[in-house]
């Protein structure tokens, strides 16, 4: 265990490793730590709850921390694979440019110039509030 590592030296630190576990047993509303590690070009090992799934999309590896022949199963291919995980290295990177503040800034003016809401035609997936049935808010 490092302690407190002062913010400006985690990316550096990040960088030194391949993938990072963040598998919360807590419904974490957003996983911070999920996108500068993507950020930082490692594969998160993340659990398939709260906002850690959405942040992650497509680009981590998504187990559930209640079971671990899961979690081993999904780890696995990340440390036997070296093609497996240098693809998932690059999908991490790929996916942080799409969560930085000039992406979501981006978003939100080609929906005022479009007057369109950002929720329901710009993520290439949709959270779980626009998976259900029920009609969406219109301000």
């Amino acid at each position: 265990m490092l302690g407190d590592v002062p913010r400006h030296q985690v990316p550096d630190l990040m960088r030194q490793y391949d993938i990072t576990c963040a598998l919360s047993r807590w419904p974490e509303p957003y996983g911070l730590v999920v996108s500068e590690a993507m950020a930082s070009g490692c594969v998160v090992w993340g659990s398939k709850r709260g906002g850690i799934p959405e942040v992650l999309g497509h680009a981590g590896v998504q187990a559930d921390p209640e079971n671990m022949d899961d979690v081993c199963k999904r780890l696995r291919p990340l440390l036997t694979d070296d093609a497996f995980l240098i693809e998932h290295k690059k999908a991490a990177v790929l996916r942080a440019s799409e969560l930085s503040w000039s992406a979501a800034a981006s978003v939100l003016q080609r929906c005022f110039q479009n007057g369109t809401p950002p929720l329901e035609n710009h993520l290439q997936f949709k959270p779980d509030c626009l998976r259900s049935e029920r009609p969406i808010r219109r301000f």
